[in-house]
């Protein structure tokens, strides 16, 4: 199943030491860090929605989805 992890790389809310644990229990899928707090990353989370859709157009879509 693929998995794309987005973590700030200051957040408090979700700290990077339990985003980390969560990445290695699931295998250490693809993780990007943005510079910030969770704040930020919410805030900025529109300014990455083309990466974030290329991504998952070359990761998740296959030739036999509807």
């Amino acid at each position: 199943l693929p998995v794309l992890i987005v973590q700030a790389s200051m957040d408090r809310a979700v700290p990077v030491e339990n985003s980390e644990l969560l990445w290695g229990r699931i295998g250490r899928p693809e993780k990007w860090t943005i510079q910030g707090n969770h704040l930020t990353l919410f805030l900025s989370l529109w300014l990455h929605t083309p990466r974030i859709l290329d991504w998952a157009d070359a990761t998740v879509l296959t030739e036999d989805a509807p």
